[in-house]
């Protein structure tokens, strides 16, 4: 009688216990933020270097100290990947420039200092890239010098603003065949600006290099072109650019980096690419026809990235492109002289294609 007491009791014991492990919160893991492989000049893997991550927000600031991220090690491969909470100061930057952050990666082992920039957007559970992936590939070191700063966590730096810049900058493209009238749309409905745009780096803040990439989602005017015609062209827009000079809070050598900084507005009209087309159903396959009194609207999908985009404080091999999206669009409207009218890819069909040119090979 009583071993059935007793168990009875044992029971309700671990029932207990058992209710109280259902109930109590799982911890949530950071989500992945970047991933990448780190080698040395002749292309070794470096091990046992201090990778940290650092939220880059540039609101106005002449200077300040920005917030870490993460920190972490890479391993005998070279390998580290970097997981992250989106945080208060996150958010704070991502309301201001359309969603997305940007940041600064950093690495260090006596002699080497590793530094790249890429943009992030928090989508509610995890980290998104404008090319849907978090790794960056292989980082080459940035400075190898005696006195090159350190990454870890508790030292951190300064970026001081030494300048800025206007720049006309390549946001995307217009191929209109005859008879075609249409548009390109950019921070459209006022949606703000949707560009990524190529990071430099310097030693010197004279000879510049790309170094990853920000990107620019503050508001501004909307901006569009509206030709009619046989009509082919690059389209660009204004964006500020910005001198940092980098001051390690732990010593070490300064280092320079041109970011893109906002959107202001304005139009022109760049190269002309009228050769590209003519060529639907014969060079370029991926070709689609339209039947008089129709149109296509493009709102989705990555555009194509330009290189040589803009230039600034004497970085002039950056490249750039902008998403079509919620926020840049481009609509062919065909009219009613031809039985057909053709638009086609390099690659994929005019509705996932980066480029799209006009008319059917003559």
């Amino acid at each position: 009688m009583k071993g059935g007491k007793m168990l009875k009791r044992l029971l309700v014991v671990l029932l207990f216990i058992a209710s109280v492990l259902v109930a109590a919160p799982t911890a949530q893991a950071a989500p992945p933020i970047v991933s990448g492989t780190l080698v040395d000049s002749g292309g070794r893997p470096v091990s046992g270097a201090t990778v940290s991550l650092w939220l880059f927000d540039d609101r106005g600031q002449p200077s300040w100290s920005p917030p870490i991220e993460g920190s972490t090690t890479s391993n005998g491969l070279g390998s580290f990947a970097l997981t992250a909470f989106y945080t208060p100061e996150d958010d704070a930057a991502a309301q201001a420039n359309g969603g997305w952050d940007n940041f600064d990666l950093m690495a260090s082992t006596p002699g080497q200092f590793f530094t790249t920039s890429f943009p992030r957007r928090y989508d509610g559970t995890s980290w998104q890239d404008p090319d849907g992936a978090t790794d960056i590939g292989t980082l080459r070191p940035s400075m190898v010098d005696p006195n090159a700063p350190s990454a870890a966590n508790n030292c951190g730096y300064v970026p001081l603003v030494l300048g800025t810049a206007t720049s006309w900058t390549k946001i995307g493209e217009l191929h209109f065949w005859y008879d075609t009238s249409g548009w390109f749309k950019y921070s459209y409905n006022n949606g703000g600006a949707d560009s990524t745009i190529d990071v430099g780096y310097s030693n010197n803040n004279v000879s510049f290099s790309v170094n990853g990439s920000g990107h620019v989602g503050n508001s501004g005017s909307e901006v569009g072109w509206t030709p009619s015609g046989k009509w082919s062209n690059i389209v660009d827009t204004e964006f500020t650019y910005r001198d940092f000079k980098y001051v390690p809070n732990c010593g070490g050598n300064p280092y320079y980096k041109v970011k893109p900084y906002h959107f202001i507005g304005g139009t022109s009209t760049g190269g002309g690419t009228s050769s590209l087309d003519g060529q639907c159903g014969t060079t370029y396959t991926k070709a689609t026809p339209y039947d008089p009194g129709t149109y296509l609207l493009k709102w989705d999908n990555q555009a194509y990235k330009f290189g040589a985009a803009f230039s600034a404080f004497g970085f002039s091999v950056g490249g750039a492109f902008s998403g079509y999206s919620t926020k840049v669009e481009a609509k062919w409207n065909f009219g009613n002289v031809y039985s057909t009218y053709w638009l086609c890819g390099p690659n994929t069909y005019p509705t996932t294609s980066e480029r799209v040119f006009a008319g059917p090979n003559q």
